[in-house]
């Protein structure tokens, strides 16, 4: 009897750990609670998490023997990371502790909507962390105020100064426009583009002008990525369009939207080339970016003060012209800067050149505008005491324990390519080889979340 009870007892404790097994793996695997944690601190080869890449850009695993700390060392923006998890999930919160003596600016970013298209968020911003400027703070915005004339971010946004440099951060104004003998017209003309990729456009309308634009769209490589192209149409903020299509043309009339400034933004594939666009637009932009191809002898105009051109392919290696001075461009893959307060002609013998800057781009002078009026984006370089106004959005100061920080970012996980089991990380921190004291990062952790297998039985 007594044996009988002995054999009871070890069969329940097997089987007691044979559940807890089981439920430990369908929580862990098959996400049946929601939730799934990945961290890494480098002490070990990586499982879920990667290591840091490229190894141009940082070094390998790292052990500090009096510590026993693990970690790996940033030399140079960007640099990636790959996370790849078992299930699919519609968040990710990741928190990333490092050491940061020097670098003003980090950011991180998700890839979303195509290969090489990265959300950014702020990670950290040393020049807004030590601003001691007035801020007012509403619905995670902040305004910093040199001298203190506006009560509510509200009242800043309905009556934008004129007569003061306003600066920005991960948040968009909407400054009125108007452009001094500006003749709207009907004739509707082609323009050559050859763009590669993603681009967001900028135009502006006069009272009473209605847009016509048709952008044309081909492949460059038929067996290569064929998915769907995303059109977004937004003005003052207000999402008017959002279609996804994989049509080689789309053509649009935009009436009765009024004046002021609207963006198109596409987003595409690096292998879907944006051929030419037919529009009756008089005044049009390209933001930040502009990726021409294959074309010859293509002329550029831009009020970047920062550009950063980088060939991807042999046939982008070139000697392009700045305002008739030469930049020699030798290196696949290698980043080259321009950085000065002109208004730039760019001269580009050949295409498949990546040209990203702080400003706008044309490809026809005549065409050219600035949206932002008086308003600048902050960057890493940025002088802040020489704005008198700074809003921001979405930011909140890393903590800092001693010489580390730890900061975090929250990314809906929508437009993840594939079956967003494999994600795509970027630390991004702009002319951090400028400084002598590099990033070191110590631990990387995800919190993904996914609704419930409870919560889906009893939402059905």
């Amino acid at each position: 009897m007594k044996f009988n009870s002995i054999r009871n007892i070890i069969k329940v404790i097997i089987i007691g750990i044979f559940l807890l097994i089981l439920i430990t793996f369908l929580y862990r695997y098959f996400a049946i609670g929601g939730s799934f944690t990945a961290n890494y601190d480098f002490s070990h080869k990586a499982t879920y998490i990667s290591e840091l890449e490229p190894s141009g850009r940082v070094w390998g695993r790292e052990h500090n023997l009096s510590s026993n700390e693990y970690y790996q060392r940033v030399l140079a923006d960007p640099v990636y990371f790959t996370a790849q998890v078992p299930r699919s999930y519609d968040s990710a919160l990741v928190t990333i502790e490092y050491t940061n003596p020097e670098q003003s600016l980090v950011e991180l970013g998700i890839e979303k909507y195509g290969e090489g298209n990265f959300e950014l968020k702020p990670f950290e911003f040393k020049a807004l962390d030590n601003l001691d400027w007035n801020i007012i703070e509403e619905d995670g915005r902040a305004l910093y105020q040199k001298e203190n004339k506006f009560e509510t971010i509200g009242d800043f946004e309905k009556n934008l100064p004129t007569d003061g440099k306003i600066g920005t951060y991960h948040y968009n104004l909407n400054p009125k426009i108007n452009i001094n003998d500006y003749v709207p017209s009907d004739q509707v003309k082609e323009i050559p583009l050859g763009l590669i990729g993603t681009h967001e456009f900028v135009f502006y309308l006069s009272e009473g002008e209605d847009a016509y634009l048709q952008f044309n769209f081909r492949h460059i490589d038929e067996q290569g990525d064929t998915s769907p192209i995303n059109l977004k149409v937004k003005k003052g903020g207000v999402e008017l369009v959002n279609e996804s299509f994989q049509e080689n043309a789309k053509e649009m009339d935009l009436v009765g939207l009024g004046p002021g400034m609207v963006s198109v933004s596409i987003t595409a594939s690096e292998n879907t080339k944006i051929d030419h666009l037919k529009t009756n637009l008089q005044k049009m932009v390209l933001k930040n970016k502009i990726y021409p191809a294959d074309s010859e002898d293509v002329e550029l105009f831009t009020n970047s003060v920062d550009v950063n051109f980088r060939p991807w392919i042999a046939s982008g290696l070139q000697t392009i012209q700045i305002n008739d001075q030469d930049l020699v461009l030798n290196k696949v893959m290698k980043l080259f800067n321009w950085r000065d307060n002109e208004e730039k002609n760019i001269i580009l013998p050949e295409g498949n050149l990546e040209i990203i800057g702080d400003g706008y781009f044309a490809l026809d002078q005549d065409m050219f505008f600035n949206p932002d009026a008086n308003i600048e984006k902050l960057k890493y370089y940025s002088d802040i005491n020489s704005f008198d106004y700074i809003i921001v959005g979405n930011y909140q100061s890393p903590e800092e324990s001693k010489d580390r920080i730890t900061a975090m970012s929250e990314f809906n996980l929508e437009g993840v390519p594939g079956d967003r089991k494999e994600l795509n990380f970027v630390l991004s921190a702009p002319g951090l080889d400028q400084v002598s004291e590099k990033i070191i990062v110590h631990n990387i952790n995800i919190q993904l979340e996914r609704p419930s297998l409870w919560q889906k039985i009893f939402k059905k």
